[in-house]
């Protein structure tokens, strides 16, 4: 799926299918966070393994919102301890399909809005 592009410097979403996304112009197949300077590799093996220490890049940043999401036919939620520690620093998440997160991602920094992604391709069975 190809993206509309806002025109802001930050880091955009060109495009992206079930096992790649294009930011700006460089490809990325592996589980990844995603800031608007910030292209950080996740070491979590998948979503559900995410935790509050890989996701210190991304909360250093303070965004206003973090998308996650997951290539999984359902949606997998981030751990109690992320939970809270959003909720306990004003931060809003929403989970989503890898599309609908690229969209809303673009949408929102070009608004000029502080925007984090969690983008997990690989999935523990």
């Amino acid at each position: 799926m190809e993206m509309n592009l806002h025109v802001v410097s930050d880091n955009q979403f060109k495009s992206c299918s079930d096992s790649e996304v294009v930011i700006n112009t460089k490809s990325y197949t592996s589980n990844i966070i995603v800031t608007n300077n910030l292209v950080s590799p996740l070491s979590a093996k998948s979503c559900a393994e995410v935790t509050l220490l890989e996701l210190t890049p991304l909360l250093d940043f303070k965004p206003d919102i973090i998308l996650f999401t997951t290539l999984a036919h359902k949606f997998i939620y981030p751990s109690a301890a992320i939970i809270h520690h959003l909720q306990q620093h004003a931060i809003g998440f929403e989970i989503m399909s890898l599309p609908a997160l690229c969209r809303t991602y673009n949408f929102l920094i070009g608004e000029g809005r502080k925007v984090g992604a969690v983008i997990c391709f690989i999935e523990s069975k």
